[in-house]
């Protein structure tokens, strides 16, 4: 199905659904692209090439939610699972609460979630939540950290504790 999109020459990762909700396959599974709920397979590029001293440069294919870089002149960009650079201090700068649709303590729920506080995730609400409602955190997230699966992996203890 995918034989002719596909580039051989580079890698690429065949995601079931959409890019935010949406969980990487394998296209030689027998189950094939599509989950059972699925609309959509969405193909990214997964070529880790680092650019020397990018953080340097003003202007480039890159997007962001910041407006760090000079970039909305450029018009098409680059899209890929690149994370450009390593993990990252979590820095409450109010990029969470921006895009967060529910009104919770954001940036408090994320660093719970990554240091794994049971108690007081579950009072800031993290019972409340689903995985598609944090998903834009992660997208903007300076930090580069799994919230979603902090997520799932804290609720999973909150479901085993009872």
């Amino acid at each position: 199905m995918l034989g002719s999109h596909l580039k051989s020459d580079k890698q690429t990762r065949v995601i079931s659904g959409s890019v935010l909700g949406g969980m990487t396959t394998n296209p030689s599974s027998v189950t094939g692209y599509l989950g059972r709920y699925c609309n959509q397979v969405t193909l990214l590029s997964d070529d880790t090439q680092s650019e020397f001293v990018n953080w340097v440069m003003p202007i480039g294919k890159r997007h962001t939610t910041s407006n760090t870089l000079l970039n909305k002149f450029i018009g098409k960009m680059k899209w890929d699972t690149d994370l450009n650079g390593g993990h990252r201090a979590i820095v409450p700068t109010g990029t969470y609460e921006e895009v967060m649709p529910m009104s919770i303590m954001a940036t408090q729920m994320v660093k719970a979630l990554a240091s794994q506080d049971l108690e007081y995730s579950e009072q800031l609400g993290v019972l409340e939540l689903a995985e598609e409602d944090v998903a834009l955190m992660e997208y903007v997230c300076q930090s580069k950290t799994d919230v979603t699966g902090k997520l799932r992996d804290m609720l999973t203890i909150i479901e085993k504790e009872g």
